[in-house]
């Protein structure tokens, strides 16, 4: 079944509303990987699907202090077993309901989920009712599942004959049949210097101290002292990634620095700009009026561009307000798109594997194009693989 939003509403037996870990499965039996650029969030969070143009928004209406997130079910970087000391769950005293919706539908075909956490009594549930609201807007699930067994962290499955069924799409020309599928490319730098590892090189027009230097923005990790701070007393300046190759990239992700100062000391007018050979920019994207930053707050920003560039900066303008200086907790670039997918053999298989949901972002510009490929002798235990070609393909007259 292709999905847009699913909605878990569970029902206390004591104290607290509690969710566990929730994973997705994909048509293949395998678990689609959510990631967040900022983790720990209390209220709402954004997030991407690993190798795929996925993107989507976890929300609820309370989560209990500091210790207990909206995005905590659904990371899978963190355990499915949850515990006390952990606290990789989400747990709250006054809301019953956790959502998550997707930007585009996501072919499920089960989802895994833990309703009894941590290890006090006053965390069981008594069941828990999804919901699950298709492509079309239209409720495709609604079950209540009994969860009065009451065993810390028992994984309870839903899977019905509509997550089962999937809309498979192509069109034909000159007797190929094609498809499309989604690219969603996120580069998680994981700097731990600033020419480390290899090929990333971050740099900048000033630092605070060495404390908050470039790479800091581009490790992954967001504190108060985990940041990139221009020098004091300075308010604009530019901080860049080098990623060794040209690159075409069309998203920003920004996350504020994780510390009261966030609203005021978070970029509020930018420019991206763009390099082939880090000394001369393009302008890509002017981006204003970005007021109103929460703590560790993340935004997204996406941007045309048809070129391939070696050097991505930021230019800052102005900040929220601060004469102090201007931080940035987290920057990421990516690319979201589209691959042209010509199936060469029209099997059942390839329908299956390959059919996309909905062929309506064909009158974008596609700048990639894969074979599916099937031999003779079998390679592989499913005897498909993929091509890319580094270039533009064709163009397709229809």
């Amino acid at each position: 079944m292709s999905v847009k939003k699913i909605t878990f509403k569970v029902s206390r037996a004591s104290t607290y509303f509690t969710l566990g870990a929730v994973r997705f499965y994909d048509e293949k039996g395998n678990v689609y990987p959510v990631k967040f650029h900022a983790k720990d969030q209390l209220l709402e969070n954004t997030f991407f699907i690993q190798g795929t143009k996925i993107t989507g928004k976890v929300n609820t209406t309370n989560s209990y202090s500091t210790y207990y997130f909206v995005d905590s079910p659904f990371d899978t970087d963190k355990p499915t077993v949850t515990t006390y000391s952990q606290r990789n769950y989400w747990l709250s005293s006054i809301a019953d309901t956790i959502s998550v919706s997707f930007d585009i539908p996501i072919k499920i075909s089960k989802i895994d989920f833990v309703p009894y956490c941590g290890d006090d009594a006053n965390r069981k549930q008594n069941a828990v009712e999804i919901t699950a609201i298709n492509h079309n807007g239209q409720v495709a699930i609604s079950k209540i599942y009994n969860t009065t067994s009451y065993l810390i962290n028992q994984i309870y499955t839903a899977q019905t004959d509509e997550l089962s069924f999937y809309d498979c799409q192509f069109f034909k020309v000159n007797n190929r049949l094609y498809t499309t599928v989604p690219l969603n490319i996120n580069y998680e730098t994981k700097m731990t210097s600033n020419t480390s590892p290899s090929p990333f090189v971050a740099s900048s027009s000033s630092i605070y101290s060495t404390t908050y230097d470039a790479w800091k923005a581009f490790d992954g990790k967001n504190t108060s002292s985990d940041c990139w701070i221009t020098l004091t007393n300075t308010t604009t300046g530019w901080i860049q990634l080098d990623f060794g190759t040209p690159k075409r990239l069309n998203t920003l992700t920004l996350t504020s620095r994780y510390e009261s100062s966030a609203p005021t000391v978070s970029p509020k007018d930018f420019n991206i700009l763009g390099s082939v050979d880090g000394s001369r920019f393009d302008k890509i994207k002017e981006i204003r009026n970005q007021t109103g930053w929460g703590v560790g707050e993340q935004r997204e920003f996406a941007f045309e561009n048809a070129k391939d560039y070696r050097y991505y900066r930021l230019e800052i303008l102005a900040n929220g307000g601060s004469s102090s200086y201007t931080a940035i907790g987290e920057i990421a670039f990516g690319y979201k798109g589209f691959a042209l997918v010509t199936i060469g053999k029209q099997s059942k298989k390839n329908i299956f594997n390959y059919g996309a949901n909905s062929l309506e972002i064909l009158n974008m510009p596609i700048f990639q194009k894969n074979y599916v490929l099937q031999k003779g002798v079998l390679d592989s235990s499913d005897g498909l693989w993929t091509k890319k070609l580094e270039r533009k393909p064709r163009s397709i007259k229809i």
